[in-house]
This record gives C-alpha cells, structure tokens and sequence, in this order.
C-alpha cells in the first residue's frame, strides 16, 4: 500500500494549493494552464514522460489532485462547477470521466485543497469562501 500525504484542509498555509501529489509510481500537479493537470510516471530514478491527457477535460484551473489509495481513480479540485471532477486511473493513465457530484460545493474561489479519508470512501474538499463557512464539503465515494 502506498503511502498517502495528508494535511490540514482548513490552514491555507500548510501547504501550497498546486503542491504535487503523489502516491505509488505517480505524480500529479493541478496547474493554471490547460489541460489544468498532469501525471507524471515517478521513481527513484524521477520523472517519466508525461501520461496523455483527459479525454474529458477539466473546465478550467486546476487546484488540487489526490488519488484514491489504490490509485484507481484521480480526482481533482478547479475553479468552476462542479469544481471537483473525477477519472478513472489505471496504469494506461487517465479513463473516463466519473459523474460530477450531484450537489456540488459551494465554492466561490475553486476548490483547493482535496483528499480522501483513510477509508476511501468520502472525498474531503476546502476552498476559499473569505470568512463564509462552511470552507469544507464531503462527498461519498463510490465506484
């Protein structure tokens, strides 16, 4: 099993928004520019050729990226609705496109930061909403 980074979804200065993800053999970073997020193949021996991107792109700038644990999917947080999108993953690299959340967060800014619970069961996110609560919305996960 793969070792999974976690933070503090509410201090905005714990981590950078764009910090890169990683976990088993892959490194994702979400970006301002399209296709607003990239997967690298990582080892001891560092980045790989870049895995092609999403047939479904996402709407616009990507915030956070996390995969579930295994990395069987890849999900990822970005500035307009739905503002969470999410790809099936594979080896291959990006698949399709999951269904958007039915009720997506209320986020003014974009959602930033993204993570599962250690269960992998419920998609965690945070986003900028300058003081109006709440900053964090769950979702359940299923495949």
């Amino acid at each position: 099993m793969a070792n999974i980074r976690s933070f503090d979804f509410c201090n905005r200065n714990t981590i950078p928004p764009y910090i890169p993800t990683t976990i088993s053999s892959y490194l994702a970073i979400s970006h301002f520019i399209a296709p607003y997020v990239s997967v690298y193949p990582w080892s001891a021996a560092g980045f790989g050729i870049k895995y092609g991107n999403p047939a479904t792109p996402l709407p616009n700038t990507g915030r956070g990226v996390t995969f579930t644990n295994p990395a069987d999917a890849i999900v990822i947080g970005h500035d307009t609705s739905p503002y969470i999108t999410a790809y099936r993953w594979s080896v291959a690299g990006f698949g399709t496109k999951y269904t958007d959340v039915a009720v997506p967060p209320a986020a003014v800014n974009g959602v930033e930061k993204i993570g599962f619970n250690h269960a992998n069961n419920v998609i965690v996110s945070c986003f900028q909403n300058f003081g109006t609560p709440p900053c964090i919305y769950a979702h359940n996960w299923n495949t």
